[in-house]
């Protein structure tokens, strides 16, 4: 049989790989100057993997390279790299060189190096004599380096999505697509462990983690200083097509149960962290995410988009799936696995979270409503080790932490949040999960826009926090989703490289009817949100995020994109364009040193190709006035308005010759009204209320322009956003998440008579797709025009990953 390491002049000679070096001509494996055994079959698969590092080798390519076309047995292949894994080191829930690609094959995803002569600085890791033998004369300078390839950096998103549904944040999109963590520490003798030099590996992968720690140092000042550091080796444990996310452990530690979209729509997979294959236990044309593994092992939770959407139960080994309620997002099991917890959730809102639980016993969820959480605006929640509800959210402008029995009868534990985290300076904290003992918090949390895993070391017995929160990843990723192991050394996370993207659909609005698929127009980036467009569509406004500054973007379909306003330190509202898409209106804000926050309205004028922004008003005291449309004539700015601090949104109208005297056109106590749009007739304004009691529901209404009785559209039992006309004034499009998910919905009207015709109507379906509908309200906007429907999109792309030692 021809050898596959006998062909010198096909690719370079030696190639190294952590602590290995391969030599392809002689078919030697060092490992630290020490000898390899390798069989002929066990050398073969490793040249191949490793010439063909970063790609999926499958097992038709095994067959035809190494075999050579011979009949092998079907777990032949299977053994040979389970022996080649045990050779080089590898646990079997860590794959730092060879991993599995479900369905597929396997891919060499270690760094590699390739020479063709080996260079000095191996020689430590090589045989002295057989170096001399097979390397040539190591005392020349290398020559012929072909390549240094990072094989783990490859992209994983709904991981985002998913998050935000069940505790109502918006991330700030990933930049990067791997995470980083701590620097491996260093033995006394000045080696690095094993254990480290697999971190320090791990850490090339994302680069410049270093300058990272050292502003995470500076972050908190009061942070302990006398603490030995923890070498913590971070890898990636799913790989292959489409995205993963959302990781729940099986009770014993040896499985995952994940969300995986490899056929095109996301169903529930088993995931061994050894050498079996996943195994798909759900199949469904809807998005069936979110699991969690019951602690007796036999149920696996998750959230489905089928049949309306909510939350399911499976046989862990397969069977029958069961609807345990029709609404819900992110299960959980209690620790005694008797009770689900389970969220609904605002979208887009920080401290909009209600709590629920239902069991098997085929009894209707109930609210978890404890008097201790009844001034508490819950931004997450989770099961505490020791079977109460855990909640984190915020009373007025102070974070607080509350533990409290799901019955009224028990102990209630409020945990003393450090000072520190009351700050503008510290990191918005969200979801969370608790060690299992009862020892550590972990958070996602955001900081200067960047979303990583933080630890929060806890006393278990009282649960007062202890310090400030320490970052677990510090890479520029979008690191979501934490799930601490069973024994609580481990912890699996989500990373999330989805991108939004402004996409135009075609669209028919006098019928409601989608003629064609969409496409892309403002390619996806971090940080742009709040796009408005011209009337004819062919320019779109948008903001754009940038470190210290909020700048407003403009993007024309012949000329593409440039910056119209860019100013540091202040931010701003969503632009809103004129009818004639002449002049721009929004708010500008920003803190100042003695007089806390300074707002104004500014209008941008792009007449003549130069914008020309003019201060319209500047407002005093907490007053907040945000625009939301223009009247015709340019005369009137439609906005939503706050007179001071602690009052309800209402609807206004600013003169725009006479700014200073604002007009409240309508409002009501306890109702916050926002997204106020004139109809094309001028004679109608649709706006949302939504309850200060509970903003996880909405209501969209119609009130005549100047003012009268508000006509209601929607039924407020979900939460229906951006009401938007369509041209003639008969269709009123908005967003609505009634299904479980958001979707683009209609309801007809008669302007001439002021009546609401039929029943609700949905426009998209985007369930069993991996492109979906942004959830993050806050951030997003709806533009109908009357042929393009312009929205706001995901591409889904996720990964799982796992860091160690955490409880360390």
């Amino acid at each position: 049989m021809l050898r596959l390491t006998v062909q010198p002049s096909a690719s370079p000679r030696f190639y190294r790989f952590g602590p290995n070096v391969l030599d392809c001509l002689r078919g030697v494996l060092w490992q630290e100057g020490v000898e390899v055994p390798l069989t002929p079959r066990v050398l073969d698969i490793l040249v191949t993997l490793v010439r063909h590092h970063g790609e999926v080798v499958t097992k038709d390519d095994f067959m035809r390279l190494v075999w050579q076309g011979a009949a092998v047995e079907d777990n032949n292949l299977a053994r040979q790299i389970s022996t080649l894994r045990k050779l080089l080191h590898e646990r079997p829930d860590q794959r730092e060189y060879i991993a599995t690609v479900a369905g597929q094959g396997y891919r060499f995803v270690g760094t590699v190096t390739a020479f063709d002569e080996l260079p000095d600085d191996l020689l430590p890791l090589v045989g002295r004599t057989r170096a001399a033998t097979a390397g040539g004369d190591h005392g020349a300078p290398p020559t012929g380096v072909t390549t240094s390839v990072d094989a783990n950096a490859s992209a994983a998103p709904v991981a985002a999505v998913a998050s935000a549904a069940a505790f109502g944040t918006s991330p700030a999109a990933a930049t990067a697509e791997a995470p980083a963590a701590p620097p491996a520490t260093i033995a006394q003798d000045g080696h690095a462990s094993p254990r480290a030099r697999n971190t320090v590996q791990t850490a090339l992968l994302v680069g410049a983690a270093a300058s990272l720690l050292i502003l995470l140092a500076t972050a908190w000042p009061d942070a302990p200083t006398n603490a030995a550091p923890v070498s913590r080796a971070l890898w990636q444990v799913t790989y292959g097509p489409g995205a993963q996310v959302s990781s729940a452990w099986s009770p014993d530690g040896t499985k995952l149960a994940l969300a995986s979209d490899h056929d095109g729509n996301f169903d529930i997979w088993i995931h061994g962290l050894g050498d079996e294959e996943p195994r798909r236990l759900t199949d469904e044309p809807a998005h069936d995410w979110q699991p969690d593994w019951s602690p007796d092992g036999a149920w696996i939770a998750f959230r489905s988009e089928r049949s309306g959407g909510g939350i399911y139960v499976v046989p862990a080994e397969g069977g029958r799936e069961r609807r345990i309620a029709a609404f819900g997002s992110a299960p959980r099991w209690s620790p005694s696995g008797r009770h689900l917890l389970f969220t609904q959730a605002a979208p887009g809102a920080t401290g909009a979270v209600k709590p629920f639980i239902a069991g098997l016993d085929h009894a209707p969820p109930r609210r978890v409503d404890h008097p201790a959480l009844a001034d508490l605006q819950i931004a997450a929640v989770a099961w505490a080790p020791d079977g109460r509800l855990s909640a984190w959210g915020r009373t007025g402008t102070r974070w607080r932490f509350v533990t409290v029995p799901i019955d009224a009868a028990g102990p209630v534990t409020e945990s003393v949040v450090p000072e520190a985290l009351q700050s503008d300076a510290a990191p918005v904290l969200g979801a969370f999960r608790w060690n299992p003992a009862g020892r550590f918090l972990y958070f996602e949390g955001r900081s200067d826009g960047i979303r990583n895993l933080w630890r929060v070391t806890v006393n278990p017995v009282t649960l007062a926090w202890t310090g400030v929160p320490e970052r677990l990843t510090v890479g520029p990723g979008n690191d979501i989703l934490p799930a601490p192991s069973p024994d609580g050394s481990r912890l699996a996370f989500s990373v999330d490289t989805s991108r939004p993207a402004l996409w135009a659909f075609p669209f028919d609005a006098a019928r409601g009817v989608l003629t064609a698929d969409g496409e892309p127009l403002v390619a996806g980036e971090p940080g742009r949100s709040g796009a408005d467009a011209t009337s004819d569509g062919t320019r779109v406004l948008y903001r754009v995020q940038r470190a210290d500054r909020q700048e407003i973007w403009l993007w024309h379909q012949t000329h593409g994109a440039r910056p119209l306003v860019s100013r540091r330190g202040w931010n701003h509202s969503s632009p809103r364009l004129s009818h004639d898409d002449h002049l721009v209106a929004y708010q500008s804000s920003r803190r100042t040193i003695d007089a806390g926050t300074e707002r104004r309205i500014v209008v941008l004028d792009l007449r003549d190709g130069t914008p020309r922004e003019s201060v319209l008003v500047n407002l005093t005291g907490d007053q907040q006035i945000v625009p939301s449309d223009w009247s015709r004539d340019n005369g009137t700015i439609l906005a939503a308005c706050r007179p001071r601090a602690g009052a309800s949104f209402g609807i206004c109208t600013i003169a725009v010759d006479r700014p200073h005297q604002q007009r409240m056109l309508t409002a009501r106590a306890n109702v916050h009204l926002y997204q106020a749009r004139y109809s094309p007739d001028q004679k109608w304004i649709s706006f949302i209320g939504v309850p200060a009691s509970d903003p996880s529901v909405s209501t969209i209404y119609i009130v005549p322009a100047e003012g009268g009785e508000w006509l209601a559209l929607t039924d407020g039992t979900a939460y229906d956003d951006k009401p938007r006309w369509s041209p003639d004034g008969r269709v009123l499009y908005y967003v609505s998440n009634r299904d479980g998910r958001f979707e683009v919905w209609g309801r007809r009207f008669e302007p001439e008579t002021g009546r609401v015709v039929g029943d609700a109507f949905r426009v998209t379906s985007f369930e069993g797709s991996r492109r979906i509908l942004s959830p993050y309200l806050a951030d997003m906007e709806m533009i109908v025009t009357a042929d393009r429907l312009f929205l706001p999109m995901y591409e889904v792309s996720s990964r799982i990953w796992m860091l160690d030692q955490v409880d360390h």
